[in-house]
């Protein structure tokens, strides 16, 4: 192969390479870290005090933050102590001891 058919290979090579990289880092990191937990939590009447008694309190694409103590199995279940809306209010719903049996 000629220097000049090979360097225009090369060069091409690049080219094509260059534009593969903005297709792999395009993607959210939600989309890449996203789980699925299960929380238990207090009874629905605890609840209805605590203040989720209407249909609605969860909207669809706000951000919720749960705190809770994760099974002994490593598991993704965990029971709930608190949480915290998408304006930053926490409310919460369990007052127990961790430690406790």
């Amino acid at each position: 192969m000629r220097p000049m058919t090979r360097s225009m290979l090369g060069l091409g090579l690049a080219g094509l390479m260059t534009l593969a990289a903005p297709a792999l880092a395009h993607h959210a990191v939600q989309s890449e870290f996203d789980m699925t937990w299960v929380f238990e939590t207090a009874a629905p009447n605890g609840l209805r005090r605590a203040g989720f008694s209407q249909k609605g309190v969860f909207k669809i694409g706000e951000a919720y933050t749960f705190v809770g103590y994760q099974a002994r199995d490593g598991s993704r279940m965990a029971f709930l102590e608190s949480l915290a809306g998408p304006d930053g209010k926490t409310v919460k719903i369990w007052f127990g001891d961790p430690n406790a049996n």
